[in-house]
Formats: C-alpha cells, sequence, structure tokens
C-alpha cells in the first residue's frame, strides 16, 4: 500500500477515535500518537524562462487563458482559482483575497470547499501581469453575460462558463495537458504552474518566508521541504556566476599573486 494510502486510512481511524474520546468510551487517541509513513516527494523543477514562454504561447487564445495565467502569476492551487469571486478583488488595492475552493467529487458535484488550512485563508498582492488579466477577464465576462441575455446565471465567480456558472475543474485539467503538449511541455501538469510560480519567485530572490506565505503552506518548512533544492540550484548558479566573473577579470589583471611581491611575510 501506498504511503498516501496508509496516511489517509490512518487519519479516518484518527478522527473516529477521537470522537470515541469525546463521548468517553475512549481514555485515548491512539492513532493520533502513531506517525504516518513519509511520502516521498517527486523533485520540483525550477520554470524557467523558456518555460514560460513556451506556455504563454501555447495557452494564447484557449478559453481558460486566464486560468492558468493566474495560476503562473499568483501560484494559486486550482480549487482556489475557481472559487474566486469578484467581491475577492480588491482593483484599487491591488489585493486578492483567498477565501474558498471549487471542488468536484462523484455525487456532490460541484461543491465550495473551506480553505485546507488557515493559512490557505491569505491575501496576496496582485502582479501588474495578474492585474491586466483579471481585467480581462471582465471584459470577456461582460461579453459573455451580454451574449447570453436571459440564459445567463449570475454566480459572481471570476472564471464562469459562456452562460454564467462555475467552471468545472477536471475540463480546466484536462484542456491544459493539451496546451502543455503543444507548448511542447508534455511534462507539465496545472498543479505544476503554482511550482513555477513559486520557483520564478525564488529565482528572483524572493525570501523563502514571503513564497510560503503566497502559497499559503502551513510551515515554512513545508515551503523548505519542497523547494530546498531549488534554492540550493539558485545559489550555485550564482556561485557559478561569480566564478565566470572572477575567470573574466582575473585574465585582465593577470595571474594571481601568492603572498605580498617581496616575499614571504616576517614571522
Amino acid at each position: 500500500m501506498q504511503p498516501r494510502s496508509v496516511k489517509a486510512l490512518r487519519d479516518i481511524l484518527r478522527n473516529a477515535l477521537a470522537d470515541a474520546v469525546r463521548w468517553g468510551e475512549l481514555e485515548r487517541n491512539v492513532a493520533a500518537l502513531a506517525r504516518p509513513p513519509a511520502a516521498p516527494r517527486t523533485p520540483v523543477a525550477a520554470m524557467t524562462t523558456g518555460d514560460l514562454q513556451s506556455l504563454l504561447k501555447g495557452i494564447a487564445g484557449h478559453r481558460f487563458e486566464r486560468i492558468y495565467r493566474l495560476a503562473v502569476t499568483m501560484g494559486l492551487r486550482r480549487s482556489e482559482l475557481l472559487g474566486l469571486m469578484w467581491e475577492d478583488v480588491d482593483f484599487n488595492e491591488k489585493v486578492l483575497h483567498v477565501r474558498r475552493g471549487l471542488q468536484r467529487s462523484k455525487g456532490a458535484g460541484i461543491t465550495v470547499q473551506a480553505p485546507k488550512s488557515e493559512t490557505s485563508r491569505r491575501d496576496l498582492a496582485i502582479p501588474e501581469s495578474a492585474l491586466t488579466t483579471l481585467k480581462a477577464q471582465k471584459q470577456w465576462q461582460a461579453a459573455a453575460r451580454l451574449k447570453a441575455g436571459t440564459r445567463w446565471q449570475e454566480s459572481g465567480y471570476v472564471f464562469t462558463t459562456q452562460l454564467g456558472g462555475p467552471v468545472n475543474p477536471d475540463d480546466v485539467s484536462r484542456e491544459f495537458k493539451y496546451r502543455a503538449r503543444d507548448a511542447d511541455l508534455p511534462n507539465l501538469t496545472l498543479h505544476q504552474l503554482r511550482h513555477g510560480a513559486a520557483t520564478l519567485m525564488l529565482a528572483h530572490d524572493v525570501p523563502l518566508k514571503t513564497v510560503q506565505e503566497t502559497l499559503g503552506h502551513s510551515t515554512i518548512a513545508i515551503t523548505a521541504d519542497i523547494y530546498g533544492h531549488v534554492v540550493m540550484e539558485l545559489k550555485r548558479a550564482a556561485a557559478d556566476a561569480i566564478d565566470a566573473a572572477m575567470e573574466k577579470a582575473t585574465r585582465k589583471a593577470g595571474p594571481q599573486r601568492i603572498g605580498p611581491k617581496d616575499g614571504p611575510p616576517d614571522d
């Protein structure tokens, strides 16, 4: 059984035993004391400028283009993107309030979910590029509302169907696979756009703590665990850049001298 499955079963048992403790049937919750197996993390690759250019070219003109753009510029989860409402967007202060998620499950259909944790409920500064995307979406929605006429269903969501209803999350992920393939990025998934946003921030010297708060991770340790190797790759690139600069300067200044020109130092 995979570690993730074991952890899911342990969580179910822990919740059930917690109820038994509250009811006085048990003295303690032994499942809460058990440590679930660590799930191996898939290494996260840094998104390069070339990757971003290819992606933007591949999604240009697609009906979900603005969803994908916002994902890579702000690092939002799919559920958070589709759960955004216009009341969450402050165009004047350039702030985005993340307050809910939109999920689709068998039997229940599309439902609104509370944030994963308290840190998932967050306020984000909107970059100018994302602000342009949101304004374009607002214009598209106004045109769609006019075209739909009486068939329009006002839902208040930022991203909607052509009739105003919520977007099916599965459609967004499925269509992204095709767009990524056309952009020669066949291994890129929608969730990896969130990783791409994080690695782009780190590449431009955004502090790890700020990346954590932007992504809504509960602790900085989680962010460091996921992106620590990316940070080291960036540090290595910086060290290589210093080496290149030193080598160029040395060629012009002459060979490096070992010790003073007049001989060894006096004792």
